[in-house]
């Protein structure tokens, strides 16, 4: 139920505090944004015990790629001896893995069933997504499931969180009360610099430097609670196509009305907002539909219509597969021209649309 996001929000920050205060691994930013803590103790391999492959042979390694994690091994970066290995922790419904390859390599996945979530460790790092390519480091990760390459230093270690994009969409219901017509896309960049990410790393840390090393495994229950909040995490403070829901405080549960119209207008973002037509298609008059927008929303379903669309061009400008020009997504996102989309992307971020380019 949507009523419950807030509350879930607020607990958040106080898992984070409560973190903090018992030294667990956190990362956290000052006012350069640059960052300021790391625990001092921090092990040179976290999940320890929990391996699934070690490889020290280019043929065992390929095979473990392919057949452990889902992926093809392109390039090995140096002729040595090595070894590199993957371990695993598994969540109720969702893996943690931190992998090692002790020498620079290069892997390439297809598009997956789940998010892969990048965080850095130690060493550098880049994924490549179409033709952009995001660096992995300490302040900042990524996060898709359409094909990449991943290209790794020899002191390259990365911790990857697999999310099933069916458990994400279902959470994105659970919190907004929606039911998601459009599949959940994120923008690929994770900027941890960004204030609220303290939540989500803290969370990430606790899961792999405490739990992950206990000698008795913890209750499934505390799991799941910490995978649903680890999740939360993320979606409340990265960039995806639901985003603008989840900003929204929710004073009490919202009206159904307000469910169908917003459902309405997500299925028609490129037609013209037709309030005759919506309010019989909802089944209410157009003064009802304008009273609980501005209740419960605090703006009209027209600014509701462009917000959409502009969240929409947003991510089609940041789609790292395809290059789509602002004539294209003008026309997609129901705006009467690119210089249209232009003004109004400008006057909402804060940036043109070029800059959103990656």
């Amino acid at each position: 139920m949507p009523i419950f996001y807030e509350l879930y929000t607020k607990l958040l920050e106080i898992i984070t505090g409560v973190l903090r205060t018992i030294n667990v691994y956190c990362v956290s930013t000052n006012e350069e944004g640059k960052k300021t803590t790391l625990d001092n103790h921090r092990p040179t391999r976290p999940l320890v015990g929990r391996e699934i492959f070690s490889s020290s042979s280019v043929a065992h390694l390929a095979e473990s790629v392919s057949h452990k994690i889902g992926g093809t091994l392109l390039e090995v970066g140096e002729d040595r001896p090595f070894t590199a290995f993957g371990d695993c922790l598994r969540l109720p419904n969702t893996e943690l893995w931190f992998c090692s390859y002790d020498i620079p390599v290069k892997l390439t996945f297809g598009e997956t069933p789940y998010f892969r979530v990048q965080f850095h460790y130690s060493g550098t790092g880049k994924t490549v997504l179409g033709v952009h390519e995001i660096e992995i480091c300490p302040n900042q990760g990524c996060i898709s499931a359409e094909p990449a390459t991943i290209n790794f230093d020899a002191h390259f270690q990365q911790i990857v969180w697999r999310i099933p994009k069916s458990l994400a969409t279902q959470k994105i219901m659970d919190l907004t009360g929606l039911s998601v017509m459009e599949p959940l896309q994120f923008q690929p960049v994770l900027s941890f610099s960004r204030r609220g990410y303290d939540t989500l790393t803290c969370l990430l840390m606790c899961t792999i430097l405490k739990i992950a090393r206990l000698r008795v495994e913890p209750n499934p229950f505390v799991l799941a609670e910490l995978e649903q909040a680890m999740l939360v995490a993320l979606l409340c403070q990265s960039d995806h196509n639901y985003r603008t829901y989840l900003d929204q405080v929710f004073p009490v549960a919202i009206p159904w009305q307000i469910r169908r119209i917003e459902q309405h207008i997500e299925q028609n973002l490129r037609s013209p907002l037709d309030l005759d037509e919506l309010a019989e298609t909802i089944g209410c008059s157009r003064r009802t539909i304008f009273r609980v927008f501005q209740v419960f929303r605090g703006y009209s379903p027209g600014e509701f219509l462009k917000q959409r669309r502009l969240q929409r061009a947003k991510l089609m400008l940041g789609n790292t597969a395809s290059n789509f020009s602002l004539e294209v997504i003008a026309n997609d996102c129901g705006f009467n021209s690119a210089s249209h989309l232009s003004r109004e992307f400008s006057k909402q971020f804060g940036f043109p649309p070029s800059a959103a380019r990656r």
